[in-house]
């Protein structure tokens, strides 16, 4: 059997015994993705990608369906972790300021709840002013001796905030992590895993979804790999976000006057000292970013500030890596978004059009119409 032939007849066998494991079993999805990996890494994406498509099954009846996790697969996760050639340590910070009690002692749970045990939850109060949040974070401390917490003497905002919750930090990879949103009890846990296959990896991203005050989860996020174009329009890290911490010590950490997106900043300055190959995504939903709170998050309640900060993160990007003359304006269909207009080269290089026809006149006619009179590129 030739090649190529071959590889298509595995290929297909492969496809099929993977539909048929996430259609029948109730939670098949981590073991079917490493399986995946582990025998045709590039089909992993596009297997996940078309099952978890929000148009083929309605999204209550995904997350039953391949996102529960069950008592079997705690117990065959922690025997993965047992097995794994490295473990290495996870920060996760987290900076604080008047979140409500209920919502910062439920992101606190999430972290404690990881089946991944080699983490420390890293806490900088940036001078909360509601008496509930030194009681809660005290308290948390007390109990676990994997939490840290700095309080600030003085509200600094959440660039500086980080920056202090960074400070804490001494595992080798830092997790971002929002004052009143989730952590998936495996999120960790499938970091460690993409770091055991890929241990220089320098950025980590997963998928991500919305969760309201009733924990009913919507909205999903399913990325694509990195895309550095992509990355111009929006924020594709975002959440959950995994880096080297070294690496973001070099970088200084977050830059103040960039709040509300200055994950968003750090990211694209990470990916200027790293290489795509390095930068890692995780096709799984291990963040649940909270929605519906009686006090809007600082980028709900501040969208026109995060994103003139965004865009002029993404134009210091642009100035960085040599791309100079770059307009970043709002994309006209989705003014939260950005699109980047580069400067034509000079001279404008030669487009060449083929164009296959044969007896529909009136077709190639509208073609060469809109090619002569509907544009004003001249090569």
């Amino acid at each position: 059997m030739p090649a190529t032939q071959h590889l298509a007849t595995h290929a297909s066998s492969l496809l099929r015994w993977a539909v048929d494991r996430m259609r029948r079993s109730l939670q098949p999805y981590p073991a079917v993705r490493r399986q995946l990996r582990r025998w045709a890494p590039g089909l992993a994406p596009t297997v996940a990608s078309w099952l978890t498509s929000p148009t083929t099954i309605d999204y209550d009846a995904w997350i039953v369906r391949y996102d529960t996790v069950r008592e079997a697969d705690r117990a065959a996760i922690r025997q993965h972790i047992a097995q794994l050639s490295r473990t290495p340590l996870i920060s996760v910070i987290m900076p604080v300021y008047n979140p409500e009690e209920s919502v910062l002692h439920q992101a606190i749970a999430s972290v404690q709840a990881q089946l991944y045990p080699r983490w420390e939850l890293c806490i900088a109060d940036d001078a909360s002013t509601a008496p509930h949040v030194a009681r809660v974070l005290s308290a948390a401390a007390a109990k676990e001796p994997r939490i840290k917490v700095i309080r600030r003497a003085s509200n600094g905002n959440i660039s500086a905030a980080s920056n202090s919750a960074l400070s804490l930090a001494q595992g080798e990879f830092v997790a971002l992590m929002d004052h009143d949103d989730l952590l998936a009890e495996h999120a960790l846990y499938e970091v460690a895993v993409e770091l055991d296959a890929h241990g220089d990896a320098d950025l980590i991203f997963s998928d991500e979804d919305k969760i309201d005050r009733r924990g009913h989860r919507f909205d999903p996020h399913f990325k694509t790999d990195w895309s550095a174009e992509l990355m111009l329009g929006q924020n594709m890290v975002s959440h959950l976000g995994v880096y080297r911490r070294s690496l973001l010590e070099r970088l200084g950490g977050f830059r103040v006057g960039f709040e509300g997106s200055q994950d968003y900043d750090l990211a694209l300055r990470v990916s200027e000292q790293t290489t795509p190959e390095r930068i890692r995504h995780i096709p799984a939903i291990l963040y649940h970013w909270r929605h519906g709170l009686a006090v809007d998050t600082f980028s709900q309640s501040r969208l026109a500030q995060c994103t003139a900060a965004a865009r002029r993160a993404i134009a210091e990007h642009l100035d960085r890596v040599g791309e100079r003359g770059a307009e970043v304006v709002p994309h006209p269909a989705m003014p939260a978004f950005t699109r980047v207009i580069r400067p034509l080269p000079d001279p404008a290089p030669l487009v060449s059009l083929i164009v296959p026809t044969r007896d529909r006149a009136e077709l190639l006619a509208r073609c060469v119409d809109g090619l002569l009179r509907r544009t004003d590129y001249r090569p």
